[in-house]
């Protein structure tokens, strides 16, 4: 019986060829609009689970706005707006940080400035032109491709440059010696970095490959004499509890504010989940705003549903009249619709996933095909089809035989 119902859905398919066509374009937009949002999510969420251990489980990150948690000590919510704003970070924080045994920390002040070749010269893009001190280069592991990396002890106006903005600003990785030009003033060139694995999480907002170092002398130059710390890398002994460090810092922080908790201490696994969540939020956000496209493509199979039953008024009374049910008319128009969403959803999907792909190979990860997501995108086709193809095809379904007979197109 379904079989039946199936072969005279796809004969009154293709008797409208390029109505169905277009309907099932419709769907095939959505449901690819969709699965590739969430192939791409996923990807990004995977990608930054591998990253967790960029900087080493043994790291911290200290910054302004408080992190909510649970009882089990799980980031909830971070206040992002309070990291977007003025520091409550001050070199005394840092020093009392640094006076805690068992830690190395460096601070990370952002400068807002231009860099060129000359004072004149046009201003190259870059990340991050960041003022910190020697102990950054072990705190974050970094690697010196050529000479060394910023030391106070040497000179002020010294600068260490990313590897990518070495070679697009001074035109070669090993170009030690030269000078740049940091908002309008002379720094000499004592280091270029090696390749810096940036991690894609929240941790350190800067592509360090792309960034600038000063002194944070320097920095204050800049500043009118203030260090505008945004945050401060600290990484633990390796013999030494990496909680336990949080805790002590914590309360000296703490103490050095006056009890005013207007900060927070971030461990490896709560950055990536900071990041984790607002990508989930991002990703759902995005998915709502493509399945419009899915809901468009529902109404179309509504519309060319309706066009059809009216069109095959004699030919539903005709089977009535031979022994038909409302049910088998019911189902044959609910089959024909299902059978649009269904070859739609497969198309869109094995589209999506292509696209998702090659798009991948340009943001620096791959989308991740789940069981989860294929199901998904096949069960919101099949729902749009059930969805609205259900008013038709009761309207076919309740069909007077003998109105239906008479009715001539």
């Amino acid at each position: 019986m379904i079989a039946t119902d199936i072969k005279i859905a796809v004969k009154a398919l293709r008797a409208t060829k390029i109505r169905t066509t277009l309907t099932i374009v419709g769907i095939i937009i959505g449901v690819a609009s969709v699965t590739m949002v969430l192939a791409l999510g996923e990807g990004a969420r995977q990608y930054i689970a591998k990253q967790a251990g960029t900087q080493g489980l043994d790291s911290l990150t200290i910054r302004s706005g408080k992190t909510e948690r649970d009882l089990n000590g799980n980031v909830l919510s971070y206040n992002f707006l309070a990291a977007l704003g003025s520091s409550t970070l001050s070199q005394g924080d840092l020093t009392a940080i640094q006076q805690s045994p068992h830690v190395v920390a460096a601070p990370v002040m952002s400068i807002i400035g231009t860099v060129g070749t000359s004072a004149n010269s046009p201003s190259h893009n870059v990340d991050g032109i960041i003022a910190t001190t020697p102990d950054l280069a072990s705190v974050l592991n970094f690697k010196i491709r050529t000479g060394e990396f910023v030391d106070n002890t040497v000179n002020s106006n010294t600068a260490v440059v990313g590897f990518n903005l070495a070679e697009q600003l001074l035109g070669s990785d090993t170009a030690v010696g030269q000078n740049i030009y940091i908002r309008g003033q002379p720094f000499t060139v004592i280091g270029i970095l090696a390749p810096y694995s940036v991690p894609a999480n929240f941790d350190n907002p800067f592509n360090f490959n792309n960034s600038v170092f000063i002194p944070l002398s320097a920095g204050q130059v800049f500043n009118q004499g203030a260090a505008q710390i945004q945050q401060i890398d600290v990484r633990v002994a390796d013999n030494f509890s990496v909680k336990t460090a949080s805790e002590t810092l914590h309360r000296a922080v703490l103490a050095n504010h006056g009890g005013q908790e207007d900060f927070t201490i971030l461990q490896p696994g709560d950055t990536v989940q900071i990041t984790d969540n607002l990508l989930h939020v991002l990703t759902l956000l995005v998915t709502a705003i493509a399945s419009i496209s899915l809901l468009v493509g529902g109404i179309g199979i509504m519309n060319i549903m309706l066009v059809s039953v009216t069109e095959r008024t004699r030919e539903i009374g005709i089977r009535k009249t031979v022994g038909a049910t409302n049910g088998q008319i019911l189902r044959q128009f609910i089959i024909e619709a299902l059978i649009m969403s269904l070859s739609g959803g497969l198309t869109g999907m094995l589209i999506a996933y292509a696209s998702a792909f090659g798009i991948g190979m340009f943001v620096g990860f791959m989308p991740v095909i789940t069981l989860a997501t294929a199901a998904l995108a096949i069960g919101m086709a099949v729902g749009t089809g059930i969805i609205f193809g259900i008013a038709p095809a009761i309207i076919a379904a309740r069909k007077n035989p003998i109105e239906a007979l008479r009715f001539f197109q």
